[in-house]
């Protein structure tokens, strides 16, 4: 049976601004760049959501169906989709503004989410705006949890954290503490650390979730690399390939996407969880051409990752 990932989360539009004043309309939404990404690097790719009925939601099925994503375990509701003001800064990153009031994407229930995972999957992924908007929050949360403690798929989570957006900052930092709990593999940024803990270097956050249970953690740094943290205080970091920056859009997606399509492709990941025996040089190969898919990501505008052809392992 072919392996596949799963990515719960939110589809949408951004409504992108450049620093030029032009404007464009760009699906994408966090877990579904990173299902796209993981379809587009060979991957077999699931992408569970709750997509609207609405014309804008069915242009955004519409839009993953022809990416090859894979979206038989969404479902549709009659709730409204989310479109998202996305302005770029001069540094190439984006601030983001919405209403997420009522919007599709928020609403999961227990009830919505029983339905078994599909055949094959052995990673699971969360994270970003459905992790932390209620009311959906909560069961979504739930559902991940139980996957773990049933030994279902592998858990990865990128907090994703869009601070213009958070509804409550307190209860978001704690319910990103206890996803880490049971995650197996967590990819998080610089500015995500930042936010939820400023009192603390990441290596000390980085140490402190590893020692409430996650395997790894990841901490990507934009144009300075990223840094590898695994127990007994292993720690290492590698650079990033200088690019000609449109903007960085899709990029945490993308590395987290290539991430994942390595250890399924390299059978590195289970259903139980990360291989135990992944070696110090596996992994610097795993992040440098994590690092390499999200830099071609940064050369194009919105989010638009590699195809498999693009990369090379």
């Amino acid at each position: 049976m072919q392996k596949a990932s799963l990515v719960i989360g939110e589809a949408l539009v951004d409504e992108v601004t450049d620093l030029n004043g032009r404007q464009e309309r760009i699906f994408g939404g966090s877990p579904a760049n990173t299902a796209l990404a993981i379809s587009r690097l060979g991957v077999k790719s699931f992408f569970k959501g709750r997509i609207s009925l609405d014309p804008t939601g069915q242009d955004i099925k519409n839009y993953l169906n022809t990416a090859g994503v894979d979206v038989s375990a969404s479902i549709e509701v009659s709730d409204k989709a989310l479109v998202i003001e996305a302005k770029i800064q001069p540094d190439g990153s984006a601030a983001y503004f919405a209403d997420l009031n009522d919007c599709s994407d928020f609403g999961w229930s227990l009830e919505e989410l029983a339905d078994p995972l599909p055949p094959g999957v052995v990673v699971v992924h969360l994270g970003s705006l459905t992790a932390a908007t209620a009311p959906g929050a909560a069961a979504v949360e739930s559902w991940a949890r139980e996957i773990k403690k049933q030994k279902l798929a592998t858990i990865s989570f990128d907090p994703n954290i869009r601070p213009t957006l958070v509804q409550d900052a307190p209860a978001l930092k704690e319910r990103v503490e206890r996803i880490v709990a049971f995650s197996d593999l967590v990819k998080v940024s610089h500015e995500d650390l930042f936010w939820l803990d400023r009192e603390s270097t990441p290596a000390q956050i980085a140490q402190r979730w590893l020692a409430s249970g996650v395997n790894a953690v990841i901490v990507t740094k934009a144009e300075a690399g990223a840094s590898l943290f695994l127990k007994n205080n292993l720690e290492i970091s590698l650079p990033a390939k200088k690019v000609n920056l449109i903007d960085t859009i899709g990029a945490g997606d993308t590395f987290a996407a290539a991430l994942l399509a390595q250890l399924i492709d390299f059978n590195l990941v289970s259903n139980t969880g990360l291989n135990s025996q992944i070696s110090i040089q596996q992994w610097q190969s795993l992040i440098t051409n994590s690092l390499a898919a999200a830099a071609i990501t940064c050369t194009r505008a919105g989010a638009n990752p590699p195809t498999r052809d693009e990369v090379n392992w």
